[in-house]
């Protein structure tokens, strides 16, 4: 809603309540950009994972690869006659909780859990410099 609202320059909360001026924003409309912005950014460039999977240590994040078809692709790369792939046959991986944990952790985990890392090396680099001052 908010990415079609973006490419009609209109307002999101315009187009959920059905206002008659859908290009008065509504201030909601912030949140709502501010949100799928967030969630456009924080994907791993190479597989859109989200990052909080992606590049997250956690133990209870695995990850599963799936083949999917594009029957549009498949036509395509049939006409190339690609010996190495089938065609129109990708890829795609996408996070699992690990055997043993009932549910992914969230964003908030990531960074709450990145937070704390980062603390560490902080407190480690004062250690190294009040040690090389003495």
């Amino acid at each position: 809603m908010v990415l079609t609202a973006k490419e009609w320059g209109w307002s999101p909360t315009a187009i959920v309540r059905g206002a008659k001026n859908p290009h008065k924003h509504h201030p909601a409309d912030y949140n709502f950009a501010h949100a799928v912005a967030t969630l456009m950014e924080e994907k791993c460039p190479a597989c859109g994972v989200p990052i909080w999977y992606a590049f997250s240590t956690d133990s209870a994040i695995g990850f599963k690869l799936k083949d999917i078809t594009c029957y549009a692709c498949e036509h395509k790369e049939s006409e190339t006659k690609d010996q190495d792939k089938k065609p129109g046959v990708s890829q795609v991986v996408y996070p699992v909780p690990e055997d043993g944990f009932d549910e992914l952790p969230s964003r908030g985990d990531y960074y709450e859990r990145a937070a704390k890392e980062h603390q560490r090396e902080h407190e480690l680099e004062v250690k190294r410099r009040a040690s090389q001052n003495q």
